[in-house]
């Protein structure tokens, strides 16, 4: 089954945070306090300084995005791709590559394949910022 960029499914949990740079749709972002209003920045794989999500929408600097914190939802796929049941890791642009569980944070599974720069189906993690290792 095809899927869409930041498209989501029955009981995902979103919240609404703003960016402090350019963010694109479907792309790992995380999410960090900013006074009374979160803010949120592309996520590139580093240690996470905050809950990390998928971008629902595109986004300028000092735009209010949707972001998925939570359930299932489509992720841009890097150069390789990803097959079903792969844990899934951010690429340092963004989109989702195969995890090295040895040195990765595992944001999620992929319940479907996603090709080479496609899109695939992640469950995300409730759990950020801990190594899979």
């Amino acid at each position: 089954m095809a899927y869409n960029l930041g498209e989501i499914q029955p009981g995902a949990y979103v919240i609404k945070a703003t960016a402090s740079a350019a963010i694109t749709k479907g792309y790992f972002v995380v999410i960090t306090p900013s006074g009374s209003t979160p803010a949120v920045a592309l996520y590139t794989g580093a240690e996470p300084t905050g809950v990390i999500g998928v971008a629902l929408d595109a986004a300028v600097k000092d735009d209010v995005i949707r972001v998925c914190i939570d359930g299932m939802v489509g992720v841009q796929c890097d150069a390789t791709g990803v097959d079903a049941f792969d844990f899934v890791s951010s690429s340092a642009t963004g989109t989702a590559e195969v995890a090295d569980i040895d040195v990765d944070y595992v944001l999620g599974i992929a319940l479907d394949a996603g090709a080479a720069n496609g899109v695939a189906l992640v469950k995300l993690n409730q759990i950020t910022g801990v190594l899979s290792a």
